[in-house]
C-alpha cells in the first residue's frame, strides 16, 4: 500500500529558520572500493587523538580526511556464523543449531538457522524460515557446501594490509605502525585463525583437539583473543577460551584462561562452555574484558584480572553478576574498554522483554571495582526492548553503536525493526568536548544542517563500529545516490524504488562549530472533509516531527 507522506514545504521551512540556523556535527564521507552493487561495512578506525572540535580543523584537505584511515569488509552474503565469534550466535549451544549429522544440505543448514530464530528471536514462524533463515545462513551454506571461502574481503581506506588470506576480518589498527590484528581462514583444515601485524600467531602447544584462534586488540607486546577446542564428548561442537599472546607471529607464547570452576566440555545436552575476550588495557595492572563460562556454562560478560602476565591461565575471572542467571539471560559480553576503566557491552535475553527477544546495551563503570555493577544506558532512543550492539568507547567515555529506531512489537511480527548508528556519552561526562556529550542522538541527527563538506543527505546511518579519541566514527550506512527524498531521518530513496539504497562504509570526522538539529520524521497525511490546514497549522505539524532527545 502506498504511504502518503507529509513533505517539508517552504512554509515550514521558513518557520524552522526562525529558531536560527545550525550546522551539522559532522562530515560523511563513504567508501565503496568493489562498487556499490556489493555492500561494504565499517570496520574499525585507527586511534588518533588529534582535538576535532576546537584546535585541528581535521577536514581542511584531503591528506587530513585522509590520515584517519578506517578498515571495511566487503561481503557477498551475510556469514551467518559471524567469523569473529567463538560459537554461532555466541550460545554456549550455538553448534546444536549448525549439526547437519555429517551430511549438510541448503535444506539442513537453513532449518538449523530457522530454528535459532524460532528460539530466540521469535518472529513471525515463516518469515524466520523464508526470509531471515535464508539471507542468515547464505554464505555459510556456501562455504559448508562449495568450500567457497571467498565470501569477505578487507581492505582500508588509505594504504594495504601487510598480510592476505581468505575471509580475513580486521578488529585493531595499530596506531604506531599501523598494522592490523584480527583473524583469516587457513586452507580448508581452519575456520579462523589469529593474526597480529604480519604474520600468523602462534598455535598453541598441543594440537591434537586445536580447531580455532581469534584475534581482538594488541597493547604493546600483548595480544587478547581466544583459542577454540573440539569438544571432548561430541566432535561438531568447539569449546573456547579466552586466550593472551605475548610476542609476535610464530614466536609468541599463548596462554587460555580457565573458566569458572565446574564448567565442564563433557555434558550431554550440547551446552559447551565458552571464553574469549576483546579488549585490554593497562592501570597498573593489566585486565581484559570479553565473556568466559560460568560453572553452569552460561557466557556471562567478564573482567580478566591478568595482572602482571606472569600467570595467565589462572587469571581470575570477574563477572557482571546480573547476567549469570541462565533463566532470563543467554549470553552477555563486554565489547570495548576504555583507559579510565569504563567498559561497554550487550546482553541477550532468553525471555520476552516487552516485545522483543532483545540485545540489551549496557555498562561497567569501573572493572577494577570488587563486584561489576551493570548500568543501562539512558536517554530515550535506549527504549527497554531496544536491540542494540556496542561498538566501541574511546578515552573521553564517548560511545557509539547500533539501536533499534522503530519500536513496535518484533514477537510473532514479519517485521524486523529498523535499526541506526548512535554516539552517547557515559559516566564521566566532563571529559568530553563533543557538542553531544549530555544526551544521546542518533548519528543522522549529527550530520543534518548546513556547512557539511559532503552530501550528508544521501546517508541514513545504520551502525557505528569504532570510535577513536579525535571523535573520528567508523561505520555502515544506507546510501542513496544524488540524496534522500527529504531530509527526514526515515525518508524514502527514489520513492521507495526497490534496489535504490546500497550499503557503504562511512567515516564521520568532526566540524567544529557545529550544533545539533535533529531530523525531521516524515509522517502519514492527515486527509481532513470540509476544511483544509492554515500555513500555521501545516508548520506546527512539521515541527511535531523533530524528535527531542533526553
Amino acid at each position: 500500500m502506498r504511504c502518503n507522506l507529509f513533505k517539508l514545504s517552504a512554509v515550514t521551512a521558513t518557520i524552522l529558520a526562525s529558531f536560527g540556523a545550525n550546522a551539522a556535527l559532522y562530515n560523511v564521507y563513504h567508501y565503496a572500493p568493489e562498487g556499490t552493487d556489493i555492500h561494504t561495512y565499517g570496520v574499525a578506525v585507527k586511534p588518533d587523538a588529534s582535538d576535532c572540535w576546537s584546535a585541528t580543523n581535521c577536514n581542511d584537505s584531503d591528506a587530513t580526511v585522509n590520515s584517519f584511515v578506517i578498515t571495511m569488509e566487503t561481503k557477498k552474503n551475510e556469514e551467518g556464523f559471524s567469523y569473529r565469534d567463538e560459537s554461532p550466535f555466541l550460545l554456549n549451544k550455538g553448534y546444536y543449531y549448525l549439526d547437519f549429522d555429517d551430511s549438510p544440505t541448503e535444506d539442513k543448514i537453513i532449518d538449523g538457522f530457522t530454528s535459532y530464530c524460532n528460539d530466540y528471536l521469535r518472529y513471525d514462524a515463516d518469515y524466520c524460515k523464508d526470509n531471515w533463515a535464508k539471507e542468515q545462513s547464505a554464505g555459510y551454506t556456501l562455504e559448508i557446501l562449495d568450500k567457497d571461502y571467498t565470501n569477505l574481503n578487507s581492505s582500508l581506506s588509505t594504504g594495504s594490509f601487510s598480510i592476505s588470506g581468505d575471509n580475513l576480518v580486521v578488529n585493531y589498527i595499530d596506531p604506531t605502525t599501523g598494522k592490523v590484528t584480527g583473524n583469516h581462514r587457513d586452507g580448508d583444515a581452519y575456520r579462523n585463525v589469529a593474526f597480529s601485524d604480519s604474520a600468523l600467531l602462534s598455535k598453541p602447544s598441543d594440537m591434537s583437539d586445536f580447531r580455532a584462534s581469534h584475534a581482538w586488540k594488541r597493547l604493546g607486546n600483548y595480544t587478547v583473543g581466544s583459542i577454540s577446542r573440539e569438544n571432548a564428548r561430541d566432535p561438531n561442537d568447539s569449546s573456547s577460551k579466552a586466550a593472551v599472546w605475548i610476542g609476535d607471529g610464530n614466536s609468541a607464547t599463548v596462554s587460555e584462561i580457565k573458566w569458572s570452576d565446574g564448567a565442564s566440555s563433557s555434558h550431554s545436552n550440547r551446552v559447551v562452555p565458552q571464553g574469549g575476550a576483546r579488549d585490554i588495557i593497562h592501570s597498573g595492572d593489566y585486565f581484559a574484558v570479553g565473556y568466559n563460562s560460568t560453572d553452569k556454562e552460561l557466557s556471562v560478560a567478564a573482567v580478566f584480572e591478568l595482572g602482571d602476565m606472569s600467570d595467565i591461565a589462572n587469571a581470575n575471572t570477574k563477572y557482571v553478576t546480573p547476567y549469570t542467571d541462565d533463566e532470563k539471560y543467554a549470553h552477555s559480553i563486554l565489547t570495548s574498554v576504555n583507559d579510565n576503566k569504563v567498559a561497554i557491552g550487550s546482553v541477550k535475553y532468553r525471555v520476552n522483554n516487552n516485545g522483543s527477544y532483545s540485545n540489551s546495551l549496557f555498562y561497567v563503570p569501573d572493572i577494577t571495582a570488587g563486584t561489576l555493577s551493570s548500568t543501562p544506558f539512558s536517554g530515550s532512543i535506549f527504549f527497554q526492548s531496544a536491540n542494540g550492539k556496542a561498538g566501541a568507547i574511546n578515552n573521553l567515555n564517548e560511545v557509539v553503536g547500533e539501536i533499534d529506531y522503530q519500536q513496535h512489537k518484533e514477537v510473532g511480527s514479519s517485521s524486523p525493526r529498523a535499526k541506526r548508528a548512535f554516539v552517547t556519552v557515559i559516566s564521566d561526562k566532563t571529559i568530553s568536548k563533543a557538542p553531544f556529550k549530555n544526551s544521546a542522538y542518533y548519528l543522522d541527527d549529527l550530520t543534518s544542517g548546513s556547512d557539511a563538506l559532503t552530501d550528508n543527505n544521501q546517508y541514513r546511518i545504520i551502525n557505528a563500529t569504532d570510535i577513536n579519541d579525535a571523535s573520528v566514527i567508523s561505520g555502515t550506512a544506507l546510501f542513496c545516490a544524488g540524496g534522500y527524498d527529504t531530509q527526514a531521518i526515515n525518508s524514502t530513496c527514489n520513492g521507495g524504488a526497490t534496489g535504490s539504497e546500497k550499503l557503504v562504509a562511512v567515516k564521520l570526522i568532526p566540524i567544529q562549530g557545529g550544533t545539533i538539529q535533529p531530523r525531521p520524521v516524515d509522517q502519514v497525511k492527515v486527509e481532513r472533509q470540509g476544511g483544509s490546514l492554515g500555513w500555521l497549522a501545516l508548520g506546527l505539524l512539521a515541527l511535531l516531527g523533530f524528535r527531542r532527545k533526553q
